[in-house]
């Protein structure tokens, strides 16, 4: 592989490891904050749905994440066998082996994170006592 081309693909896949925690983190605050703002108990199927709408978008982005992680750590393995580096080629080289851990950073965030969500949608913590 040619260096250029794979300094160009590490940019590509750590920019898209960074939109994928930016919509967790999004998904996350909206939900929460709806959540929290909300006055009302929810009903039975408004907690099917969001359980089932959180855990299908947390897992697919969470099984992207852990894809892009797998894919950047790949690619320091290919860039050892590309001769007369770049210092940049270098430096994600020296990276590959921390991404080979992000697996495990990746599922405990979200669920840890995701328990905390559906312990939210479920138990009505902060809602009112009126009943709808």
């Amino acid at each position: 592989m040619e260096q250029d081309r794979a300094i160009d693909l590490y940019l590509t896949l750590t920019d898209t490891i960074h939109s994928y925690w930016l919509g967790f983190g999004t998904l996350t605050v909206i939900l929460v904050g709806w959540l929290l703002s909300k006055k009302s108990r929810l009903t039975l199927a408004q907690r099917i749905g969001l359980t089932i709408g959180w855990f299908s978008s947390a897992g697919y982005l969470g099984s992207s994440l852990m894809n892009r992680y797998k894919l950047v750590a790949a690619l320091s393995r290919d860039i050892q066998a590309v001769e007369g580096k770049s210092n940049v080629a270098i430096e994600i080289e020296k990276l590959g082996p921390i991404y080979q851990h992000y697996e495990t950073l990746v599922w405990s965030s979200f669920g840890f994170i995701s328990i905390g969500v559906i312990l939210l949608i479920w138990t009505n913590v902060i809602s009112s006592s009126e009943k709808t």
